[in-house]
């Protein structure tokens, strides 16, 4: 079994390298070499394989014939797909909640936790409710394989995106507020309907963000 220090410096190195990739400060198509990496942050060149090796596996990097890495940056169109695939997902997941009647109870909860940390400025808070609101979608299905899917699909880009970009946090609420009336009222066709307007406000989000980003780093 490796050891905790092993597993958390890997982990590290990983969210380190998964963020300055996510905010291009490591370009699209860059090289990355375990030994430079290693020598950069000051470890070994255990942890910075295993954690190259995990990137590898999310499709951020790819490996080239010469074991170095290369930099699948993140770009308009693929951002747009990535949110299209976890709101098929959760459209799905909703349909599976409605068939088991599931309380909306939490989701309610979480809901109003937000309008009471908006209204408090609380940014913070604001952007990990709206995180948890989404893992709560899959856990409710008490299915393990969907739970699991779905959080290999949140975590990366989606998580970085609700965790550094601007919103406008009113309109977050709102549409997360509907989305939970609608599960409680068991209205499908709303429901289904809230998540395409929900997505299509985080479409417009990242066509703002990343367009920037072109612009800055042609």
């Amino acid at each position: 079994m490796e050891s905790l220090e092993r597993t958390q410096t890997k982990d590290y190195i990983a969210e380190i390298l998964r963020n300055e990739i996510f905010k291009r400060n490591i370009k699209d198509g860059e090289k990355l070499k375990q030994s430079e990496v290693a020598a950069a942050m000051g470890v070994s060149r255990m942890p910075v394989r295993e954690a190259l090796q995990m990137l590898e596996m999310e499709g951020v990097l790819e490996r080239l014939e010469n074991r170095h890495m290369k930099v699948n940056g993140i770009s308009f169109e693929s951002a747009k797909a990535q949110f299209r695939i976890i709101k098929a997902l959760e459209k799905e997941i909703c349909l599976i909640l409605s068939e088991k009647q599931v309380d909306a109870q939490p989701f309610l909860k979480i809901a109003d936790e937000y309008k009471v940390k908006m209204v408090a400025k609380d940014s913070e808070d604001c952007r990990k409710l709206e995180l948890e609101f989404h893992q709560l979608l899959s856990e409710a299905t008490g299915i393990p394989t969907i739970k699991r899917a779905h959080e290999q699909l949140l975590s990366g880009f989606f998580t970085f995106v609700l965790g550094n970009y601007d919103f406008d946090f009113e309109a977050n609420c709102k549409h997360i507020e509907k989305i939970s009336q609608h599960l409680a009222e068991n209205d499908l066709p709303k429901l289904m309907a809230g998540f395409e307007d929900y997505f299509q406000y985080y479409v417009e989000i990242l066509k703002k963000e990343l367009e920037g980003m072109n612009h800055e780093h042609p």
